[in-house]
């Protein structure tokens, strides 16, 4: 799973054309880490701690697939420009959640990392300036388009 190839280099990012436009993403060069990814990929971690029923209502243990599958995606969302932390959570049919909620409350995306490598979310803006949506995809950078827009 990779966000893409460049096409050119500045000041250290590299623009990286998204799958379907002309737009693109401006990715960190190699070397340069996010702060927030470490504490992000060992709260992803933890999650294997969770025992059967951890919500008390028979939730599953979390599937080692899906978690595997997320700390690969935080990696990668993580080498994006402008992509902050996500709150970390576990699912009670045993996937990890990613969730992002924007400054100023009016959008948030829900993702669900399933174990064949597909992420599933729901998208919704209260602002209107996109519309809401949900869907279910296999790669990252579609992702990082909707963690990234304006």
């Amino acid at each position: 799973m990779t966000i893409s190839t460049a096409t050119r280099s500045d000041l250290g990012k590299i623009f990286v054309p998204t799958l379907d436009s002309s737009e693109g993403l401006y990715v960190l060069s190699r070397g340069t880490a996010t702060p927030w990814l470490n504490a992000t990929v060992s709260a992803i971690k933890k999650l294997k701690e969770l025992q059967p029923g951890w919500d008390s209502y028979g939730a599953k243990v979390l599937d080692l697939d899906s978690i595997h599958a997320a700390i690969e995606l935080v990696r990668e969302l993580a080498s994006v420009v402008g992509i902050v932390r996500p709150q970390v959570a576990a699912t009670p049919n045993g996937y990890v959640a990613l969730l992002w909620n924007w400054r100023d409350s009016s959008r948030d995306l829900e993702l669900s990392v399933l174990p064949q490598g597909e992420f599933q979310y729901c998208y919704s803006d209260e602002s209107g300036e996109s519309p809401d949506h949900c869907g279910v995809t296999k790669h990252p950078t579609e992702i990082a388009v909707i963690l990234t827009k304006a």
